[in-house]
């Protein structure tokens, strides 16, 4: 998101994960497996990285 944009509410933030929900389904297996590292990854870089990478080491992923 740019800074051009103004922030999403609580609604249009769930509808959006919805979306992203359903196209995640129609991709094949192998692709949610590279999307996920992608994804992963990204976030591990990020402000949330620090965050991630102990609930991750919590549930043993």
């Amino acid at each position: 998101m740019t800074s051009e944009q103004p922030p999403l509410d609580v609604q249009q933030i769930l509808a959006l994960k919805d979306t992203i929900r359903a196209a995640w389904g129609q991709l094949p297996v192998e692709h949610q497996a590279s999307l996920l590292l992608v994804l992963i990854r990204g976030v591990l870089e990020g402000e949330y990285g620090q965050w991630l990478a102990e609930v991750m080491r919590l549930l043993d992923l």
